[in-house]
């Protein structure tokens, strides 16, 4: 996996010009929508839902007000769909477009087209609506969405006045009503004094029967205290009885002494005395038998003074045969005890006084029994019209709220921005369309070098090259640029370092894969154009740069072509050496490079299959092997013929060149496959043509020959 994401820096560069093409693309087309592409400007208004509002028609305005609030939840919700219901919308329409001249000429945006353009929103944590609108004019968005301001504010407004005017309605029915009744109940209450032959006499607040009317309120009153007094007691005996569990004490007078002796000088002290009494016992008992007079002292000296510490208690408690307490010695404690203690004389008073108010209520209910019959009659009327009059006063007080909202404007709403014509359009938004066109043109980008990369069939690089067939890289070659080309092969082997010492470790790794001194390499390569004739020429050159006696061949009698490399004539060469007309000797040719000939291919007489398939090709080959120290033969593609096949019938190994991005893998696959078949002995692959920008292994290494070429 490390591997693959250590390739893609490759194929990026690899197929970088359609990457590119295909990103530039793209943004050239998001920047033509920018260019092109309709203004939309948006405006945005704010309201907000004001509770607390009140009105100065008092509760009954407040209530109507606060309303939604008391059914609904989440009020500004209701307020958000208020905002795109059907009646508001089309007001904002009719009153941004219709009832304004100047936006005659626009076309108004029908009810559903508005409310799918309206953004309406809760600010988080607030009771704040924000509303925004699109559209092409940024006058016609401010207006409108002004327009639905103002009518969200008039129909909450009509809302609360409808509901006033409810109210109102309902109020001005029951007030007539109860005042009939209260009409009735002071006619019921003249009409039954005048038959019991009762005397009206008011009290100061101008009631009638007070005598019966007092009895009545101070038997609630003392039922009233009563009930606190009950309260109180059993507070107090609940507090009592939580400290007696803290103080562990079961009569208030065990919880006195234990007061008493905590605060007690003398007591403190015989304590002190006794708890270092009862220490050194402990102690002598682990020291000394029971009978040892040490012992028994210090246990008479203990009992001594247990008893007077007794004796103590005894005196301070009021009772000498009282056992001793435990001493409230702390602060704590002491005030735990005293709150028992106070606690304890409460519950008593109070039980005193509850007992007192149980009597007086007992006395007042006797008091109102014992009245005439009459009397009670009366007083339930006296409550009825109190009653009737509450009533009426509550009613008539309401019916004026209600009229007062009703003629208020009223709302829960308040603007709190107003929309104004935005002066810079929403969209399109730079930045926004060339990121996203800068990530789609990255991600197509991305898709066309896989998609090419998946399509292409040529082998990616050296090291593909090698896994494929299984043969071993023997030599990674550089791209040789037409410049160096143009130059003599002495001068550019001199100045071109990389060169010169990548077909020098080609060389090398040839004469260690053949495991013997190798004499004739047979260049050869899968297809056409793959550089074998330009590797044939620089192998041999490198060699005789290394003092070595070399012959280049060209074996390529379809297509010669070291003749054109070297500025050779083309014959004669080969063709005719092998045919007899020459001798080795006099048809080779010198070259620049000393040590360096050449043999080119000549024109043979007949068909080149039938020179590579005679004896007397194989004869030159051994008898330039004789006089040189390595033969360089370079031969046509092994697809196209075997004439590298039959060079190498001898035992001669073939040195196969591939190229990457050109040599196809199943074609080379079938290549090396067809030449073992026939048993052709394979030095190895020479990968040519390697960019040292594409493959970074390879950069690292040829770049390093530069940088000491300018050093020196």
């Amino acid at each position: 996996m490390e591997q693959k994401y250590a390739l893609l820096p490759t194929i990026f560069y690899r197929r970088r010009l359609p990457a590119l093409a295909t990103f530039i693309s793209v943004m050239l087309g998001a920047l033509v929508y920018l260019i092109f592409a309709p203004r939309t400007y948006e405006a945005e208004a704010r309201l907000m839902l004001d509770g607390k509002q009140l009105s100065l028609a008092g509760e009954t305005g407040r209530d109507l007000t606060q309303e939604s609030a008391r059914l609904d939840s989440n009020p500004v919700a209701t307020q958000a769909e208020l905002a795109l219901s059907q009646k508001v919308l089309r007001q904002a329409i009719y009153e941004a477009y219709t009832a304004n001249n100047r936006n005659s000429n626009a076309e108004p945006p029908t009810v559903e087209e508005l409310r799918k353009q309206l953004k309406v929103k809760t600010v988080p944590a607030t009771s704040i609506l924000e509303i925004k609108y699109s559209n092409k004019d940024p006058l016609i968005a401010a207006k409108l969405l002004n327009a639905l301001t103002e009518a969200m504010i008039n129909e909450d407004t009509a809302v609360i006045r409808r509901e006033a005017g409810s109210a109102r309605q309902f109020l001005a029915v029951e007030v007539p009503k109860k005042r009939a009744q209260l009409a009735q109940v002071e006619a019921t209450l003249s009409q039954y004094k005048q038959s019991q032959g009762i005397v009206s006499i008011a009290d100061d607040q101008g009631r009638d029967n007070a005598q019966t009317t007092s009895i009545v309120e101070s038997l609630a009153q003392i039922e009233e205290q009563e009930r606190t007094t009950l309260a109180q007691l059993q507070e107090v005996k609940a507090r009592n009885s939580s400290l007696e569990q803290v103080t562990d004490s079961s009569t208030l007078k065990n919880t006195y002494a234990t007061v008493r002796s905590g605060q007690n000088e003398q007591l403190q002290a015989l304590r002190t005395q006794l708890v270092e009494l009862e220490a050194k016992v402990a102690s002598a008992q682990s020291k000394y038998k029971a009978d040892s007079p040490p012992l028994l002292n210090l246990i008479e000296e203990r009992d001594a003074a247990r008893a007077l510490y007794q004796q103590k208690i005894g005196n301070e408690t009021g009772n000498p045969a009282a056992s001793a307490p435990n001493a409230a010695t702390d602060k704590l404690s002491q005030d735990l005890a005293t709150q028992l203690i106070t606690g304890e004389v409460e519950a008593s008073a109070l039980e005193g006084r509850l007992a007192a108010i149980r009597r007086d209520r007992a006395t007042l209910q006797e008091r109102l029994n014992q009245l005439p019959i009459r009397e009670q009659g009366l007083a339930a009327l006296v409550r009825q019209r109190q009653e009737a009059v509450t009533s009426l006063e509550f009613l008539q007080r309401k019916l004026e709220e209600a009229r007062i909202a009703e003629a208020q404007k009223v709302s829960n709403l308040r603007p709190v921005d107003l929309a104004e014509p935005p002066r810079l359009p929403t969209w399109p938004n730079p930045a926004i369309v060339l990121v996203l066109a800068a990530v789609a043109g990255g991600t197509l980008a991305l898709g066309t070098v896989l998609l090419q990369e998946g399509l292409d069939g040529t082998l990616r690089n050296a090291t593909e090259a090698g896994s494929l067939v299984e043969v071993p890289i023997i030599g990674v070659l550089p791209v040789i640029s037409p410049e160096v080309r143009g130059k003599e092969y002495a001068d550019a082997l001199m100045q071109e370092p990389a060169i010169l010492e990548s077909y020098r470790s080609l060389l090398r790794s040839s004469e260690f894969a053949a495991n013997e001194d190798i004499k004739v390499i047979v260049v050869s390569s899968a297809l056409s154009g793959e550089g074998k004739s330009l590797v044939s020429s620089y192998l041999a050159a490198v060699a005789a740069t290394l003092s070595r006696r070399t012959l280049l061949i060209d074996a390529d009698l379809r297509c010669p072509t070291q003749h054109k490399l070297f500025k050779l004539a083309a014959k004669p060469g080969l063709a005719e050496v092998a045919q007899g007309k020459l001798a080795l000797a006099e048809a080779v040719q010198t070259t620049g490079i000393d040590k360096l000939k050449v043999l080119c291919s000549g024109r043979p007489r007949s068909h080149p299959s039938e020179l590579f398939e005679s004896r007397q090709i194989q004869q030159v080959i051994a008898a330039a092997a004789t006089q040189y120290d390595l033969i360089v033969i370079d031969t046509p593609p092994v697809t196209s013929c075997i004439d590298a096949v039959s060079l190498c019938g001898n035992g001669e190994k073939l040195l196969l060149v591939a190229r990457p991005s050109f040599t196809q893998r199943d074609i080379f696959t079938q290549a090396v496959a067809e030449l073992r078949a026939k048993r052709v002995e394979i030095l190895g692959v020479a990968v040519n043509g390697i960019d040292p920008q594409i493959d970074k292994y390879y950069r690292y290494a040829f770049q390093s020959y530069k940088t000491l070429t300018n050093v020196s």
